[in-house]
């Protein structure tokens, strides 16, 4: 079977390519910093997953966004840093704690004028968000059991034309773990029907999965 991305490649050839994608500034160093600080898990995207949601923001630019999932804020500043002098990304993070650091940054950072982050549960707010819809893009990065239902919200609410990208679609290598761990079956469970609605969805025009180190799944629509 043809692969669709290297097997291995050294250390030499990683290094010269992430040496000419970083962002060019200083977001991921600041949310590094803060992941190391707190001590907890760092699950920001990475920054060849940045590079490539800035193309694809410069491409469509859009001037609504939603993002499901935003953790201390990196991929809202991406996407942010890349839109209209007008746009506006709704992030939404039911983390207490992400929010406000999220928050944080972004003031720092300087996107406050563009970013807004909610704190609260996505399957929960979806709905009131249908009310200013359509977006013209929506990134989902949270919980993965819960795919299916957002990219089900996704498909309803993303305007002709629009962008859905999903983030973590390789699962680290879960995708068909199928072992003891429930909550792994869940996620891995939730993946697969994701990944079954997204290729077989009559709305999507083009789709299209990327080999970043743990999968873009990007859906233009009709």
């Amino acid at each position: 079977m043809e692969k669709f991305y290297p097997e291995k490649l050294d250390e030499k050839t990683i290094e010269y390519f992430n040496k000419h994608i970083t962002d060019g500034n200083n977001i991921k160093e600041i949310i590094t910093k803060k992941i190391n600080e707190l001590g907890i898990k760092n699950i920001s995207i990475t920054e060849i997953d940045s590079n490539l949601i800035s193309l694809i923001t410069l491409i469509n630019k859009p001037k609504k966004v939603l993002e499901i999932g935003c953790f201390l804020g990196y991929s809202a500043i991406t996407i942010a840093k890349n839109m209209p002098e007008d746009g506006r990304i709704y992030a939404i993070e039911k983390n207490d704690q992400y929010t406000q650091i999220a928050l944080d940054i972004i003031k720092e950072i300087g996107f406050s004028n563009k970013i807004t982050v909610i704190n609260e549960d996505a399957i929960d707010y979806l709905p009131k968000l249908s009310k200013i819809s359509p977006f013209d893009m929506c990134f989902i990065d949270a919980d993965k059991e819960n795919y299916p239902t957002y990219f089900k919200w996704s498909i309803k609410n993303i305007k002709s034309g629009g962008v859905i990208i999903a983030h973590n679609v390789f699962l680290k290598g879960k995708l068909f773990y199928d072992g003891d761990d429930k909550e792994q079956n869940k996620k891995s469970r939730g993946m697969r029907e994701f990944l079954y609605n997204f290729f077989t969805e009559e709305k999507i025009m083009h789709r299209s999965i990327i080999p970043t180190p743990d999968g873009l799944a990007i859906a233009i629509l009709k």
